[in-house]
């Protein structure tokens, strides 16, 4: 524990909210984290809001009520017939008006947490003033192949966010692993505007407390008690439609940064495609097309090595090229992809 932890004495009381939907395999062990959390537990809340489960989710948490020494509310989730809206944004924000913490927290059904996560997630409000903080998430129980390159390829999001944040240009964060005042929520009138919208809890979230409040009250808790662990997709369809969910928010951005940052980067990787294509069919000395290349891959191998040393991950040379290779038409494919059709998720489809 650092230092400077040494004088911290929690006092917020916090509320931790879990949308769930189907997770019956997940709920139990989630919970068992809170109950092993540092945390007092006499400030600790956790309300988990049930969409419409067909699993046993429902009997998962109410097992858990009868064990864990922390007070664990279970909500159900409802919303007109033909609602259209997001239901994860629904559940949150009908959580948000039960909770009675001044803190608020949220993560996902299938994660799992170091048991001081709370402990430094409050951190930063408590003794530094902030009103939302955004922590780091990785994969784990990596299986398969594919799944080890999730591992890479999502810690580059997670640079991303990192970087953004601290450089007070706040473009991205990941809703399984968030804090914000539970007031700060009500003053940027919370998801209102982009209500409709499949994702974007967190991102949107952000954008809007970004513009009401001064960006170094933002903070991206870097400690590796904070990183909050989930799993990572079984096979490309899985993974196909989250990207797609995940690729289709970013037309519905207002903000200019985010957009010409969107824009740089699905350019940026047409480039990267052109620079290979133009490399194997031109004649002439390619020395600048290889320059480009070689710098590009040296300095994602760079980041990416520290980021996932920092989340307690190895970066697979093999894996890393296989990555190198790929990934540019993966930004491609969904950048174009995301603006057509529809997706499915949860069992429900969604228009991109």
């Amino acid at each position: 524990m650092p230092s400077y932890f040494n004088s911290y004495q929690p006092k917020t009381s916090i509320t931790v909210i879990i949308p769930v939907r189907n997770e019956a395999a997940n709920i139990a062990y989630l919970l068992s984290d809170l109950q092993k959390q540092s945390y007092p537990k006499q400030l600790l809340e956790i309300i988990v809001v049930n969409d419409h489960s067909t699993d046993n989710t429902v009997n998962e948490v109410e097992k858990m009520q009868d064990i864990v020494d922390y007070k664990l509310i279970l909500l159900h989730l409802k919303y007109p017939k033909m609602y259209s809206g997001s239901r994860k944004k629904l559940a949150i924000t009908e959580a948000i008006k039960q909770a009675t913490g001044d803190l608020i927290v949220t993560t996902d059904g299938d994660c799992r947490l170091h048991p001081e996560w709370l402990y430094y997630m409050n951190y930063p409000f408590q003794e530094q003033k902030a009103v939302f903080v955004a922590g780091p998430v990785t994969f784990m129980e990596e299986k398969t192949f594919f799944q080890r390159l999730q591992t890479i390829e999502f810690a580059s999001l997670i640079v991303t966010s990192a970087v953004s944040i601290n450089k007070k240009k706040p473009t991205m964060c990941n809703g399984a692993n968030l804090a914000y005042a539970k007031k700060v929520f009500a003053q940027v009138n919370g998801y209102e505007g982009n209500e409709d919208i499949a994702s974007g809890d967190d991102e949107f979230l952000l954008q809007k407390i970004s513009k009401h409040f001064n960006t170094d009250q933002i903070i991206y808790q870097k400690a590796k008690p904070a990183i909050v662990s989930t799993v990572a997709q079984v096979n490309w369809r899985q993974f196909k439609q989250q990207r797609r969910r995940w690729a289709g928010k970013w037309k519905k951005h207002g903000n200019p940064v985010i957009i010409s940052l969107a824009l740089f980067i699905f350019l940026f990787h047409c480039s990267f495609i052109g620079s290979f294509i133009y490399l194997f069919l031109a004649s002439q000395d390619n020395l600048l097309i290889l320059s480009f290349i070689f710098a590009k891959i040296l300095l994602e191998f760079i980041l990416l090595k520290n980021a996932l040393e920092f989340l307690n991950k190895k970066l697979n040379l093999l894996k890393f090229i296989i990555l190198q290779i790929l990934y540019s038409f993966y930004v491609v494919y969904f950048g174009i992809a995301a603006n057509f059709g529809t997706f499915n998720w949860k069992g429900r489809t969604y228009k991109s």
